[in-house]
């Protein structure tokens, strides 16, 4: 029902934006398609699209899922990056994901 729903909903979001949808909208559009492309292991296409969203607008969420891409890609450095901006700004906003981000990155520092 999950892998169906997460198809359903990526079906909704392919082959472009609508018209109707407004500009600022769109990055928004973009992450969650990432974050769809991400469960179902389409790495590159999830990546594309988080940086074409963090092109228009940079966020905590779009640096977290960055580095979730990147490290299911096996580029560590990269990862680690985006995770070091999460803890970062995890100092100002109060992220629900930082603690998964943190994690991730002292699990990177360990196996380097």
């Amino acid at each position: 029902a999950y892998r169906r729903a997460l198809r359903d909903a990526l079906n909704i979001l392919a082959g472009g934006f609508p018209t109707v949808l407004e500009a600022d909208l769109r990055p928004v559009a973009l992450e969650y398609r990432a974050r769809i492309l991400l469960e179902q292991e389409q790495y590159s296409s999830a990546l594309a699209d988080i940086d074409a969203a963090l092109a228009a607008q940079e966020s905590g969420s779009r640096h977290y899922l960055r580095g979730r891409i990147q490290e299911a890609l096996g580029n560590e450095d990269e990862a680690a990056r985006e995770y070091a901006w999460v803890q970062l700004w995890g100092k100002v906003y109060a992220y629900p994901f930082l603690p998964d981000a943190v994690a991730r990155l002292e699990a990177l520092a360990a196996e380097s």
